[in-house]
This record gives structure tokens, C-alpha cells and sequence, in this order.
């Protein structure tokens, strides 16, 4: 290893989580009294962190004349490679029903809410809002798992068998989230954990993109649909009782 490939293993295995994990509190009191422009303020400033990160790795590689396979930009052979894809794809199919549930269960929306914990602030409630979310979901698919699958299980594992350099990978990764709440942050490390799965089955990185981004992108639409609706039933609600009041 380099020094360039130290420093971005630094920054975004340890200094980004650990600065995430000490300015968690007073980010989403920002982001609870800030509303929607801070949101995607917020959505736009880690869109750009992450793929800085990413530039900064890919220079490193190129400078170290590595081939971009060592990270998972291979497509091995059809079996394995198509067997973690669909493995992906069933991964899927359970959030898509829950977003459909979103959609038309109050009672779902309610719980979804509930344990959402911090994280509340941070996800989208306006359709402008939800594009820009969308924007990051996508980014945080591919940067992160180029950075935390790809890149650093190749480099723990000059150091150690791959089965231990995944499972360290992993831990990371997890507590790379661990601003998002100890509820959350368990969610992200179960996540995570298939996300590993599906790269060390398919021998590639790209189900693994594709699984991430899913996961993001569906996530951020529950929540859309949860807070968006609830407000909207919320504001019915008012309006009735206001109605009824004016009435008698």
C-alpha cells in the first residue's frame, strides 16, 4: 500500500465515521429546525463528499498501476455471477412490498415513523426533496461499495485470509452509521452483511451497487410516503375538526 491508498482508507474507514458520530446531535437539530433546503443542502454536501472520496481512491489505484478487477470490476464466471445477482434481486423484492404498504396502510406509515428515530430528519417529505434524496441513494450505492466492499476487503486482505478482511470490512462499514442511531445502526450492519454476501457469491461488485442502491432508493421512498402522508392526514384531520367546531 501507498501512502495515498493510507489516507483514503483513513478518511473514509475512520475520519468521516468518527466526525459523522461527534456532530450527530446538533446535524439533525439542524436538520429539524432547518425543514426542506437543509435537507438537500445536507442530501448535495454528502453527494460530493462521497464522490470525492472516490476520486481520491480511484487515483491512488491508478497510481499504484492496479487493475480495477482487484475491486470487483470483473465479471466472473456466468454461474456465480448471475446466482449473487439474483440473489440481489430476491433481496429486493420484500422492501418493494413494504413501500407498496407504505403507500396504502396508515397504520404502516405510523409504525415506519415510530422506528424511524433520528433518521426522521433526515429523509425526504417533499417530491423535490425525494429527488435530490434520490440523487444520494444512487451515489451512496456505488461509492460505498466500491470504498467498503470493493476496496478495503482487497486491501485488509493483504493482510488476512478474505473471509476475515470481509467480516472487519463489515464492522466498518457499520459503524461508518452509527450516527444514524444504535437502531439504525444495527439495520445498516444486517444490510450490510447481505451486501457482503452477495459480493463474495457473485464475485463482483456491480450486484452489490445495484442491491445498495436499491435499499437506499426504496428506503428513502418509504419514508417519503410515511412522513409526506402522515403530515397530508395530519392536515385533514385539522381541517375536519376545525369544520366540525365552526359548525356547532
Amino acid at each position: 500500500m501507498a501512502i495515498l491508498d493510507f489516507i483514503a482508507v483513513f478518511l473514509f474507514a475512520l475520519a468521516l465515521p468518527l466526525a459523522g458520530y461527534i456532530t450527530q446531535k446538533r446535524n439533525f437539530l439542524r436538520l429539524a429546525e432547518g425543514g426542506g433546503k437543509l435537507r438537500i443542502r445536507a442530501y448535495l454536501s454528502n453527494v460530493a463528499i462521497l464522490w470525492a472520496l472516490l476520486a481520491l481512491l480511484a487515483f491512488a489505484w491508478l497510481s499504484a498501476e492496479r487493475d480495477f478487477a482487484l475491486m470487483g470490476f470483473a465479471l466472473p464466471e456466468t454461474l456465480r455471477f448471475w446466482g449473487g445477482s439474483a440473489l440481489a434481486g430476491i433481496a429486493i423484492l420484500p422492501l418493494m412490498y413494504q413501500v407498496r404498504l407504505a403507500r396504502k396502510s396508515a397504520d404502516y406509515r405510523h409504525q415506519l415513523i415510530e422506528e424511524m428515530g433520528r433518521l426522521e430528519h433526515l429523509l425526504p417529505r417533499a417530491p423535490r426533496e425525494l429527488g435530490y434524496f434520490s440523487g444520494l441513494a444512487v451515489t451512496a450505492g456505488i461509492v460505498e461499495e466500491i470504498l467498503y466492499r470493493g476496496a478495503l476487503i482487497w486491501y485488509l486482505s493483504l493482510w488476512m485470509d478474505t473471509l476475515w478482511a470481509a467480516a472487519i470490512a463489515l464492522l466498518v462499514f457499520t459503524l461508518a452509521h452509527a450516527y444514524q442511531g444504535p437502531k439504525n445502526t444495527l439495520r445498516a450492519g444486517l444490510a450490510g452483511l447481505a451486501l457482503t454476501v452477495v459480493y463474495l457469491l457473485s464475485g463482483s461488485i456491480l450486484p452489490a451497487i445495484m442491491l445498495h442502491a436499491a435499499i437506499d432508493l426504496l428506503g428513502g421512498a418509504m419514508g417519503y410516503y410515511a412522513l409526506s402522508m402522515d403530515n397530508d392526514e395530519h392536515g385533514a384531520g385539522a381541517a375536519t375538526e376545525a369544520e366540525a367546531e365552526t359548525e356547532s
